[in-house]
């Protein structure tokens, strides 16, 4: 990283001594410059935390450039997205409310999708300047308060950008924006590397030191910003089972009769007294210091419900959310990558160790009927994108959990044959055949035939 550092530095000291119209202006500039970059050392000779270097990293370049926000924005151009993981907001502080969408779509911004491509630095002195070019990109500056903005680009360990907003002096004084962006793509990749390590969730899901997901696809998951509770830590206990009946109504309580009625509905009831209690009660002592308030579970009157004192969502809900937000998109690029996202999260069934108890086999198939429908209207917008490669795969990965739904073998054998894969497409034709019903098999022949979408 050090050779790097002094590449660029050489370079940019040459591109820029020539932008002041005095030795005077020069000689100020990088005095503040040395001093920012001293700065810089400092904070990584002390070390630290990565999100803790980030912030003061942020603060500096923020006093440097006497703007109001500082911040990195990582970028994922797979999936068509940029998302703010960490900032600076020179008046409300660091991870204050962002203007920020949670996502921000590149195509929006295709200037800065092309510049991270190129790996170039963005500066905009003027944004009403580019009003009647980039119509789009302005709307956005507008939305986000940005009257002057530069990015610079990292690419190495994470890829996104350091952006300064809204700087009153060195607009085109890039050297330390570029020095720090080589710490910003290390200390991001080094925070993913531990959160890979002790949560299944990213940064972009635990944002505050109270947020807690639970996850119930494919088996129960509860991440803190202290700590990940993994199926293995509790598969097999009753507390899971009571924790996935809590889940799927997390707003609300649960009754103690309910609980034990769902838990033990061949016992008699003389005999249940103080069962739930002693779950959670061992929850609590094996599982609490996970918690920042030391408790998931608070006992109330006549029963049990999740601490006010957490933010708590749920796999479960944010499903549903990229599922209606999609139903109510109306551009395809959009709509695509929202269901995209909430075929993310499906994971297999909810909550398989206990997918055959009568409380949970309804909602098992609520959810896997709404995850088939989400892959069916996913195909159909890959289709009309021409994108056959991810029809295959999406249809694919369904079949694994429904393995007798005929449109599933549909959307894969027109794949196969927009590919020109034939092949392969009679193959699974003939695997077709043979998983499916009759009735079923004739249906996928007669929709291939007339080769319209089921």
């Amino acid at each position: 990283m050090d050779e790097n550092i002094n590449l660029a530095m050489l370079r940019l000291l040459q591109q820029q001594s020539s932008q002041f119209h005095s030795t005077e202006e020069f000689t100020q500039y990088m005095k503040d410059a040395d001093e920012a970059l001293e700065t810089v050392k400092r904070i990584l000779l002390e070390d630290g935390p990565p999100n803790k270097v980030l912030e003061r990293c942020f603060h500096m370049l923020i006093v440097f450039y006497d703007a109001d926000w500082c911040g990195a924005l990582n970028a994922d151009l797979d999936l068509d997205i940029f998302t703010p993981v960490w900032w600076d907001d020179a008046r409300e502080g660091f991870l204050a409310e962002t203007l920020f969408n949670e996502f921000e779509i590149p195509q929006k911004f295709s200037r800065w999708k092309n510049a991270l491509n190129r790996k170039e630095l963005v500066i905009i002195e003027d944004a009403e300047k580019i009003k009647d070019v980039y119509p789009e990109e302005y709307a956005n500056y507008q939305r986000l308060d940005v009257h002057s903005v530069i990015g610079a680009p990292y690419y190495k360990g994470s890829t996104g950008f350091l952006v300064v907003r809204n700087p009153k002096r060195y607009l085109h004084q890039t050297l330390p924006l570029v020095m720090t962006s080589y710490i910003v793509a290390a200390e991001t990749h080094d925070i993913r590397l531990m959160l890979a390590t002790e949560h299944q969730f990213t940064s972009e899901d635990i944002r505050d030191k109270n947020d807690v997901i639970i996850s119930l696809f494919g088996g129960l998951t509860i991440a803190t910003s202290i700590g990940t509770i993994q199926p293995k830590d509790i598969s097999g206990k009753a507390i899971a089972s009571i924790i996935v009946m809590m889940a799927l109504d997390p707003e609300h309580g649960l009754p103690t009769y309910m609980i034990e009625r769902r838990l033990y509905p061949d016992d008699p009831p003389s005999t249940l007294a103080g069962r739930v209690k002693n779950q959670i009660y061992h929850f609590r002592k094996d599982f609490g210091s996970t918690f920042t308030n030391g408790s998931l579970i608070e006992t109330g009157q006549n029963g049990y419900f999740f601490s006010k004192d957490l933010n708590i969502r749920t796999d479960l809900q944010m499903f549903d959310d990229f599922i209606r937000q999609s139903k109510a998109e109306t551009d395809p690029a959009r709509k695509t990558f929202l269901i995209r996202q909430a075929l993310k999260l499906y994971k297999g069934g909810v909550f398989p160790e206990a997918e055959s108890e009568e409380w949970l086999r309804p909602v098992n198939m609520r959810y896997l009927e709404r995850y088939l429908a989400a892959v069916y209207k996913l195909c159909e917008l890959l289709y009309d994108q021409k994108d056959y490669s991810r029809i295959h795969e999406y249809a694919a990965q369904a079949l694994k959990e429904a393995p007798e739904e005929e449109k599933l073998y549909y959307w894969m054998i027109i794949s196969l044959r927009k590919r020109d894969m034939v092949e392969l497409a009679r193959k699974t034709l003939e695997a077709a055949k043979t998983a499916l019903d009759e009735e079923y098999y004739d249906l996928l022949v007669e929709q291939l035939n007339g080769f319209r979408k089921p």
